[in-house]
C-alpha cells in the first residue's frame, strides 16, 4: 500500500485503480448521498485535492459529474489497460466503505455541528454571514448559493410543466452557468451536462444548439484558471453572478412561484418568510399568539369570579390560577 499512497492522517482509499496514465484513489461510501450533501462532498474533494497535491492530484478532476475510466478498458493515449492495483479490505474481505459524515469529520477542519455553532456565534455578534469561512457547509458561500440557484431554476421549470419555446436556451444557459459556479462540473464536462439538462427542462427538445454555449465555455475556462473581473472595486468570477431581482425579471417569476423557491425570492417574500419563521419560533418557545393573549385575561377573570363566588380568598385564587392577580384586589 505504501508504494501507492502516503496520505498521513487521511483514511486509506478503498480502491486504487491504475488508469493507464495515473492513479485513481477511490473512497467508497456505505450509502448514496442526497442532493443536499453535494456542497459538503465538494468540500471533502477540495481538501483531498490540496492534501494530495504533492502526489500529483489533478485539481480539475474533482467534480461530481466526472466519469472515471472503467477497469479493463484501454487508455487510448498510453495504450495501457486500466486495472485495479490495491484493495483496502475489511474483515469480510470486501473493500472498506466509509460513513460519509464520519469521513467528512475526519477530513474537514470543522464538523457540521461546529459549523452551526460558529454560525450562531457570528449571528449573536451581529456579524455578516459573508465573513464566515466560505469553505464550511451550512453557511453562506458562493458555491452553495450557485447550487441553490440551479435547483430553483430546475424547480421553476418543473412547476411550469417544462420550458416552452423561446425560453429553453435561456433556462439552459443559466442552469449551466450556476452548475459551473457551484463547482459540481467543469468546462470539460459542461456540454455533457447540458445534454442531460436539455431532456430534463424540455423533454423532446431536438433543436438544441451547443454553439450558443461557447461564450459560457470560454468564461468557464477563465474561471477555472482563477481569473477575476473587477467591478465597482470588487473582484468577481468571469462567470455570471446576477442579482436576485435580475433573475426574477429574466424568468418573470411570480410571487406565488417565489414562495416555492429557496433563493430566487424578492425582499417582500423573504420578509414574509422570515416573519412566519419567527412566529413559529415564538410559538414553540411558549409565547402566546395575540388572539390567545387577548382571551387569556378574560378567561382568568371569569374563573376568578367563579372561585370568589364560592367563597375562596383572593390569595388562594391567585395560587389556584398559578399567578398573582393584583388587578382583582378590591374589584371582586
Amino acid at each position: 500500500m505504501g508504494q501507492y499512497y502516503s496520505g498521513g492522517d487521511i483514511p486509506p482509499p478503498s480502491l486504487l485503480v491504475y488508469s493507464g496514465k495515473g492513479m485513481h484513489a477511490k473512497w467508497l461510501l456505505k450509502t448514496c448521498l442526497p442532493r443536499g450533501a453535494l456542497p459538503r462532498w465538494n468540500a471533502c474533494q477540495r481538501y483531498l485535492g490540496v492534501r494530495l497535491k504533492l502526489l500529483g492530484a489533478d485539481s480539475n478532476a474533482r467534480d461530481a459529474s466526472r466519469v472515471l475510466r472503467l477497469i479493463s478498458t484501454v487508455n487510448s493515449k498510453s495504450g495501457e489497460i486500466c486495472r485495479l492495483v490495491h484493495v483496502e479490505s475489511c474483515l469480510d474481505g470486501q473493500p472498506i466503505r466509509y460513513d460519509f459524515e464520519k469521513l467528512a469529520e475526519l477530513l474537514l477542519p470543522r464538523s457540521r455541528q461546529e459549523a452551526r455553532e460558529r454560525q450562531k456565534t457570528y449571528k449573536s455578534h451581529g456579524q455578516s454571514k459573508r465573513r464566515q469561512d466560505r469553505t464550511r457547509i451550512g453557511v453562506f458561500c458562493g458555491r452553495q448559493l450557485a447550487w441553490d440557484r440551479l435547483n430553483d431554476l430546475r424547480k421553476l421549470a418543473s412547476m411550469r410543466g417544462g420550458v416552452g419555446e423561446g425560453q429553453r436556451m435561456k433556462f439552459l444557459f443559466w442552469c449551466i452557468n450556476f452548475l459551473l459556479l457551484s463547482g459540481v462540473t467543469s468546462s470539460f464536462d459542461m456540454y455533457r451536462e447540458a445534454r442531460t439538462l436539455v431532456q430534463e427542462l424540455a423533454p423532446g427538445w431536438r433543436d438544441y444548439r451547443s454553439q450558443e454555449l461557447m461564450t459560457l465555455y470560454a468564461k468557464a475556462k477563465q474561471h477555472e484558471a482563477g481569473k477575476k473581473i473587477d467591478f465597482n472595486g470588487k473582484k468577481y468570477s468571469p462567470l455570471y453572478t446576477p442579482t436576485t431581482q435580475k433573475l426574477i425579471d429574466i424568468f418573470e417569476i411570480t410571487a406565488k412561484e417565489q414562495h416555492m423557491l429557496k433563493t430566487i425570492i424578492s425582499a417582500e417574500v423573504k420578509g414574509g418568510r422570515r416573519a412566519l419563521k419567527t412566529k413559529d419560533q415564538r410559538r414553540a418557545s411558549g409565547v402566546l399568539s395575540r388572539e390567545a393573549y387577548l382571551v387569556e385575561p378574560k378567561a382568568k377573570r371569569l374563573k376568578a369570579l367563579e372561585l370568589r363566588s364560592q367563597g375562596m380568598s383572593i390569595r388562594l385564587i391567585a395560587e389556584v390560577l398559578n399567578r398573582v392577580l393584583p388587578r382583582f384586589h378590591g374589584r371582586l
